[in-house]
């Protein structure tokens, strides 16, 4: 009976991706020739896609990539200066001309994840109001935040060559 080897990703808490044949995920038990676990440490420069194939990327803030949209508009908002979660929301609704609004709940968890992440930190300020949390942009979320305005830069390249969009100005 043949198997086939589909792969599927895993996303660690430590960072460490395994990538493991679907037969393994479902509780069958696969024989070790089988399993096929390819573990990539966040060190490494190599990562696998979906399929399980092993990827080279050019930098290590090209393995957050792509971004979901909320994530990136947090960024963007947060690009110019520390700012307080409210200013935060309403920034990426006024950027997105209301396409994407955060609740506090979704916004504190991306947040928290950002934090985890060190893409941003907590920063102290002269507030008088002492129950708002300012947030700012390390060196790392700046380079993941380039990093994915290049990779949106290229598929706006590639859809403009093959008129999807309008010729740049």
């Amino acid at each position: 009976m043949e198997t086939r080897l589909i792969c599927a990703r895993i996303l660690v808490r430590a960072r460490v991706v395994l990538v493991l044949p679907l037969r393994a995920l479902l509780g069958q038990s696969p024989g070790i020739d089988n399993i096929a676990t390819a573990i990539y440490h966040r060190e490494s420069r190599d990562t696998c896609d979906t399929f399980g194939q092993a990827v080279s990327l050019r930098n290590p803030e090209e393995r957050a990539l792509p971004l979901g949209a909320s994530a990136f508009y947090i960024l963007l908002a947060l690009s110019d200066g520390q700012h307080h979660g409210a200013y935060i929301s309403e920034e990426v609704e006024r950027i997105t001309e209301g396409g994407i609004r955060l609740l506090p709940g979704a916004l504190y968890r991306f947040l928290k994840q950002m934090s985890f992440d060190r893409w941003i930190v907590e920063s102290e300020t002269d507030d008088s109001d002492g129950r708002r949390k300012y947030y700012r942009l390390t060196g790392r979320g700046k380079r993941v935040a380039q990093a994915e305005a290049r990779r949106l830069d290229s598929v706006v390249r590639v859809a403009r060559t093959r008129r999807l969009l309008p010729a740049a100005k």
